[in-house]
């Protein structure tokens, strides 16, 4: 069954438009050009496209809040309605990259080694290119369009002036933790995500329909004779198949952690513990001490051919930022159910975490047991690597003993 949210996408799929694109990747510039005026010695990373808008890396030297995303929008207004233009340059490599280390942008040396010798290079403005020259940033003075300009590498494309974004047809949503290039080993970005339309009726109808689907089972979508009729249909091809019924896809955790991971009556104490002890990888390094288990299973519940399910544990706890942008933008679609017990660095509760297709929730009480991170992630044909992958990049830091 195709889940709500993905009918919502498609319901307004017919403003996906060239020009729709060009608003989005502006939005981008935007919000970057803002990011530096209201946070100094801020650094720029990349800012591209999605699906629905678009998201900015930034590499600042305090941490951007979720309270802060207002002003950052204001900021972005500002710079609309001064309808500044947005003007294509091409460039000379070695000139570039003088200018570059002049405005000690490292991140953007790093994007002009990768662009291949012979290709063009070029950048593009918001403002004219003709009134100044940057000092400390890539921002120049205050919103007036005599008076300054922002730029990036870029290879486009955009929008003529920023006066062409409706004021009121965008929004910033959320900010996550990303290792620049997906790299843990390099430095960690503050990353905010937008999302652009070209009116605020199409934004809004966006926003209407996103909240729903999140509120709604994927079974919510259907009749409930519709419903019976797939139901007989599974049955038919799978026999003795079980299926859950649920109320908005909370399914009891000792069920869906029925994977040979969890004695129920031991659920009764808050505990998820792991048999399987001699499958836990151990790490040791310079008295950086982590542990992260991960295990593929057949569910006794789901024995459909192709269902996996993923146990993930830790003595480290996740990055609220980090982990909300797996479940939005990372986790593989064909996860279906997930469930567990998480730890986050900036709570001292812990949290009840249940997923059923696109709609998550988490409850927070007290802890029972020593902190860890344990959860289950059930779907077909999972990469059991990217999951595990993804989940560790989740993590803060090591802990030092």
């Amino acid at each position: 069954m195709v889940s709500s949210l993905t009918q919502s996408q498609d319901n307004l799929t017919q403003y996906n438009t060239e020009k729709l694109v060009r608003i989005r990747h502006t939005c981008a510039h935007i919000m970057a050009m803002a990011v530096q005026k209201l946070f100094p010695g801020t650094k720029i990373a990349t800012g591209p496209v999605t699906e629905n808008g678009f998201y900015y890396d930034f590499d600042c030297p305090v941490s951007i809040t979720p309270d802060d995303l207002d002003k950052i929008e204001q900021q972005m207004r500002r710079i609309i309605k001064a309808n500044l233009p947005i003007i294509r340059e091409e460039v000379q490599r070695e000139e570039i990259r003088a200018e570059i280390n002049e405005l000690n942008e490292p991140l953007k040396l790093e994007i002009l080694d990768r662009i291949p010798e012979g290709e063009i290079i070029t950048r593009y403005f918001i403002g004219s290119p003709h009134t100044g020259k940057p000092e400390s940033s890539l921002f120049v003075a205050d919103i007036q369009p005599a008076s300054n300009y922002w730029w990036d590498l870029c290879a486009g494309p955009h929008i003529n002036f920023t006066g062409e974004i409706a004021p009121d047809a965008f929004k910033l949503l959320n900010i996550a933790g990303a290792y620049w290039q997906g790299d843990e080993t390099k430095a960690q970005l503050q990353r905010i995500y937008g999302i652009a339309w070209e009116t605020k009726e199409q934004l809004q109808a966006y926003l209407k329909q996103r909240e729903e689907a999140l509120r709604r089972d994927k079974t919510d979508l259907v009749t409930s004779e519709k419903l019976e009729e797939v139901e007989n249909l599974i049955h038919d091809l799978k026999n003795g198949a079980k299926i859950l019924h649920t109320k908005h896809g909370e399914v009891a955790l000792p069920l869906i952690l029925n994977v040979g991971l969890t004695p129920k009556d031991e659920y009764t104490a808050n505990d998820i513990e792991d048999p399987h002890e001699d499958e836990h990888h151990h790490h040791d390094n310079d008295h950086d001490h982590h542990h992260e288990h991960h295990h593929e299973h057949h569910s006794h519940h789901l024995e459909n051919d192709g269902f996996v399910s993923i146990s993930f544990q830790s003595d480290r706890p996740f990055d609220v930022h980090k982990f909300e942008n797996f479940l939005t933008e990372e986790m593989p679609q064909n996860v279906f159910r997930a469930k567990g017990i998480l730890w986050f660095s900036d709570s001292e509760l812990r949290h009840i975490f249940q997923l059923s297709g696109p709609r998550y929730s988490l409850h927070a009480d007290e802890w029972q047991t020593p902190r860890k991170n344990q959860a289950v992630f059930i779907g077909i044909k999972l990469d059991i690597n990217q999951v595990y992958s993804q989940l560790n990049g989740c993590l803060v830091g090591l802990i030092k003993c």
